[in-house]
């Protein structure tokens, strides 16, 4: 097994939500469920590096919170009237994975950005930690 395919599979993190990812040749594409705030279906997609040296392996991953399930009436669509103000944000997850007593962890800074006016783009953007077990 290369070092990158070790992102693949599904990952769990201490709020219940889950990815599935999908890794080849360094581009990282897959889903996030979320069980918490907006609950639904997500887009990942990122960059792993795919030659690592000692150490973690990093990865860093983008969640577009533009649900993909939707409105299943509407074939995944909502109108723009219709969708959350979440719609319109991203996540930003950059971090390492590394074997800990046996069990594959991703440990992730968390950085949330929220579409904001000019004027409230000082709270715009959610720093936190945010750890990934393998299922």
């Amino acid at each position: 097994m290369n070092e990158e395919s070790k992102l693949n599979g599904k990952w769990v993190n201490d709020y219940g939500s889950e990815m599935d990812l999908s890794v080849e040749r360094g581009l990282v594409s897959g889903t996030y469920s979320s069980t918490t705030g907006e609950v639904g279906r997500y887009r990942v997609a990122g960059l792993v590096d795919e030659y690592p040296g000692a150490g973690g392996l990093t990865a860093g991953l983008i969640v577009s919170w533009r649900n993909l399930d939707g409105d299943a009436e509407a074939g995944g669509r909502v109108s723009p009237a219709e969708e959350s103000p979440s719609t319109h944000w991203m996540t930003s997850l950059t971090g390492q994975l590394h074997c800990i007593d046996g069990q594959d962890v991703l440990t992730t800074t968390f950085l949330l950005t929220k579409n904001t006016r000019a004027e409230d783009r000082w709270e715009d953007t959610v720093v936190n930690t945010m750890v990934f077990r393998r299922v």
